[in-house]
């Protein structure tokens, strides 16, 4: 269930990576044309107005899943504070290691932060039809294989243990993403109109996608139970707020994964100046006249977007398996805090049972002896 559900999330998301380009480039020149705004500003506020949507109608859509939810575990009649919930997730361990691998694996989000550029600015210049076509070719092999990667992953678990599912499943990446960057290395100027190498590189990319949607999953199902080990622990669970903490820890990354790739393109000199510069070369482009990619003037541009979604994600990938190399909670563990948690279930449930019918029957004891 959990796999279903992340695998709907993808397709969500993936609809909205690939139609979100050429909506902007649809919307921007009618923008800049009404409104009289320069080009850069009109991709801004059709950039705004295309994600302000989106956001509406998932926020609308978001509403039926709350039809007909049912709890499964009945919750605590005292509600922890904000600061027991801190100290609920520092003390937990195996929660507290996932947290500290994701934060080290922030460079991955790196591939979805600047794929958006990358085929804006390198393979398709801003023309709306090529945003699609390489958004389908490169963006769909991502996500044919995250959801191929979510689908398999409940398959794997019962063969290999979570922990190396999700250790090995960051280090099958880092030679993928590496070799993204030696493609581009290899005909910088002609990547696009290479099929042989644009072949591969969706290749690379499909199985990268795989790997992070196994690893997503295993992610989700290691907190899933690491609430079961703190219910074992301490009597509590922490469904909330270790949930949240994933969300958090989402945004967390997406936020430092922002942070460098602003100094990325800092390093190269490609500040908001540049790119307005660029942006007005686009728009004026005539028939003749060469592609930015085909220009020396914005080879350290080009290069650094495609830097920027292979060798820091590589990276990220090697740093996030350090925490959960000795990760403090097995499948084995597991198994036996789930069976103990069981038993605890059932005497509770008999000692309620048990509860509700003395009464009755002391009541049937003293009718009888009257």
């Amino acid at each position: 269930m959990l796999s279903l559900a992340r695998i709907a999330g993808g397709i969500g998301g993936g609809v909205v990576l690939l139609s979100i380009i050429p909506l902007c480039n649809q919307v921007a020149p009618m923008l800049s044309k009404a409104l009289s705004l320069d080009s850069r500003n009109g991709e801004r506020w059709a950039y705004l107005i295309v994600a302000a949507g989106f956001a509406i109608v998932a926020t609308a859509l978001f509403q039926i899943c709350g039809f007909k939810i049912k709890e499964r575990v009945v919750s605590a009649e005292k509600k922890p504070t904000l600061k027991e919930n801190f100290k609920i997730m520092l003390g937990n361990k195996p929660f507290k290691q996932i947290l500290l691998s994701g934060i080290l694996g922030s460079p991955k989000m790196l591939i979805m932060l600047a794929a958006m550029p990358l085929i804006q600015y390198y393979f398709a210049a801003k023309d709306s039809v090529l945003s699609l076509v390489y958004m389908i070719v490169l963006g769909g092999g991502v996500f044919v294989g995250q959801f191929a990667g979510m689908a398999v992953a409940p398959y794997l678990t019962k063969k290999i243990s979570k922990k190396k599912i999700y250790n090995y499943g960051h280090l099958a990446s880092i030679i993928p993403f590496v070799l993204i960057f030696v493609i581009y290395l290899a005909a910088p100027r002609t990547l696009a109109t290479n099929y042989g190498l644009l072949a591969l590189l969706t290749i690379l990319f499909l199985f990268n996608g795989f790997c992070n949607g196994v690893i997503m999953v295993m992610q989700s199902a290691m907190i899933a139970d690491c609430i079961d080990y703190e219910e074992h622990k301490s009597g509590t669970r922490p469904d909330g707020v270790f949930f949240a903490g994933q969300t958090f820890l989402a945004k967390l990354t997406s936020g430092i994964a922002t942070l460098i790739a602003s100094a990325a393109y800092s390093v190269v000199g490609f500040s908001d100046d540049a790119i307005a510069k660029l942006n007005d070369y686009i728009a004026n482009m005539g028939p003749a006249d060469p592609l930015p990619r085909e220009m020396a003037q914005y080879d350290k541009f080009m290069m650094i977007l495609f830097f920027i979604v292979s060798i820091p994600p590589a990276i990220g990938c090697l740093l996030s398996v350090i925490p959960t190399w000795k990760y403090a909670l097995d499948d084995d563990r597991h198994k036996e805090i789930l069976l103990e948690l069981n038993e605890r279930r059932r005497a509770k449930e008999t000692e309620a049972a048990q509860a509700e019918t003395e009464p009755a029957a002391i009541a049937e004891e003293a009718k009888s002896e009257a």
